[in-house]
């Protein structure tokens, strides 16, 4: 970051943007780099007010601009040639329009004299009516190297230093953390050997680590980490997608993180017809990051209740990994670039937690009607998925898996269900468990959609024969009028 400020200052580039997960230290590192070049520079947010960075600067008298950001700038109009002033920017200023103008008066005047001012903040975006005024540099979330220098600082409390194995899995476990928050949940993750406790004295807890990790994703707008427990044995009739599911595990791309986006068709459709610029970097921006990041990308379609989320979660136990669920609408902020801001933050923490590898997020979105989804973001699937209604043999084996799970007598037999989704059948047997009813009885509370969505259902088949894979029978899906159930041993 401070090698791309340098250059820039001195090619004359008068507005820099920098978000970084790290403001405070982002300023620290500035006023050493500017020390070093004996620079004229201040810092300026909007409760210190203006600060002198350099002695230089100090001995130039401290700038009477107070904490406002239209103050700032236009106390900024009187700096000296060459000096630079670095703000704490927060997205609200943007609402004001006499900051937006205020930015926009000092491009030219600060480039003829070459000045500088940088805006510094952890969800920083530039408005669209100034984005082609500003230079924009992202800070990446901390990488091995900086989270190794963490764990080595705490390992000088613990009476033994770290095995390997304990090292890598402690910095795994700080991956998506700032430098400041790994530097405090590490120090509160070994339990010092005069505390009262058990074999984890004078030991980091990793355990500890994660559950702090957790609650940093889940404290992100638009992420959650999936906690619960499904696996792959509870995924019926869906064998081609969970053949596919092995074959990336055993393949040269190892996944180290699943990014689960379910009902993807309503926070994106429509996107490539609104001209708006909000939609089309959010759109963008999503389409970029997948391709930039060689990111392994599947489409999950089909009708409602067919086993496509329940696969997504699955995956987590399938690649021995955390499953990330990115809720887009989530994202979506009220204030001038939040959205975005959000988005890209969410990314940054994807990032961080692969380590940045390439190739090591597995994307999975799921939708009933993919034919919403915008062109720009299908054309990054490395393969569409469609999941049909189960066949007679399939709905057997799932009547078996929630018969067993809610511990319905052999006796009772189950009702005509042809058709039925996985879905209806466990949504049956919890009726039946709930109630103290038989099956028969507590199907009469449930209308299949293969008779409330029968046209849907129709269309959706239309529509994916010959153009999706089969996840179910492998190869491509085809549709006939009389096509036979898919079969699975159970």
């Amino acid at each position: 970051m401070i090698g791309w400020l340098t250059k820039a200052r001195k090619r004359g580039c008068p507005l820099l943007a920098v978000q970084t997960p790290e403001p405070l230290g982002a300023v620290a590192d500035i006023k050493q780099a500017m020390v070093g070049q004996h620079l004229l520079a201040w810092s300026w947010d909007c409760a210190a007010g203006p600060s002198a960075l350099t002695e230089e600067a100090e001995n130039a008298g401290a700038p009477d601009c107070g904490t406002e950001p239209d103050g700032m700038l236009a106390w900024a109009q009187s700096m000296p040639d060459n000096a630079v002033m670095v703000a704490h920017w927060h997205q609200e200023y943007w609402q004001d329009v006499r900051v937006r103008q205020g930015v926009i008066n000092l491009r030219d005047t600060f480039k003829r004299s070459k000045r500088t001012l940088v805006l510094l903040g952890r969800q920083l975006t530039i408005p669209v009516s100034l984005r082609s005024d500003f230079l924009a540099y992202d800070v990446m979330l901390p990488g091995t190297q900086e989270l190794e220098s963490v764990i080595t600082s705490i390992e000088a409390y613990l009476p033994n230093k770290l095995t390997e194995s304990e090292r890598c899995a402690a910095i795994d476990a700080l991956r998506g953390m700032t430098q400041f928050e790994a530097e405090q949940h590490a120090a509160m993750s070994y339990r010092a050997t005069g505390e009262q406790c058990s074999e984890t004295k004078g030991k980091i807890r990793i355990a500890e680590l994660w559950k702090a990790k957790v609650r940093l994703i889940n404290s992100t707008p638009g992420l959650q980490c999936w906690q619960g427990s499904e696996s792959a044995e509870q995924v019926k009739g869906l064998d081609a997608l969970l053949s596919d599911f092995t074959a990336i595990k055993d393949g040269r791309l190892p996944v180290r993180l699943v990014v689960w986006i379910d009902e993807s068709e309503d926070a994106l459709a429509g996107v490539e017809g609104d001209t708006s610029g909000i939609s089309q970097d959010y759109l963008g921006t999503l389409a970029k990051h997948i391709q930039d990041t060689e990111a392994q990308s599947i489409l999950l379609a089909g009708h409602p209740g067919t086993g496509k989320s329940l696969s997504a979660k699955c995956a987590g136990t399938v690649f021995g990994c955390l499953v990330l669920a990115l809720d887009l609408g989530a994202c979506k902020g009220s204030l001038v670039g939040e959205s975005e801001s959000n988005l890209r933050h969410a990314l940054a923490i994807e990032r961080a937690i692969v380590g940045n590898q390439l190739g090591s997020t597995l994307w999975i979105w799921t939708t009933n009607n993919a034919e919403a989804l915008p062109h720009k973001l299908r054309a990054r699937m490395q393969g569409e998925y469609f999941c049909d209604l189960p066949g007679e043999q399939e709905s057997l084996a799932i009547w078996s898996l929630y018969r067993s799970k809610y511990a319905i007598p052999q006796g009772d037999s189950f009702p005509a269900c042809e058709g039925w989704t996985g879905r209806e059948i466990a949504r049956c047997c919890r009726l039946a468990w709930q109630y103290k009813r038989t099956l028969q009885e507590a199907s009469t509370r449930v209308v299949p959609i293969r008779i409330s969505q029968a046209k849907a259902i129709i269309e959706r088949r239309n529509q994916a024969s010959g153009r999706y894979l089969d996840a179910a029978q492998g190869g491509i899906f085809k549709w006939q009028e009389q096509r036979e159930g898919r079969k699975v041993e159970l």
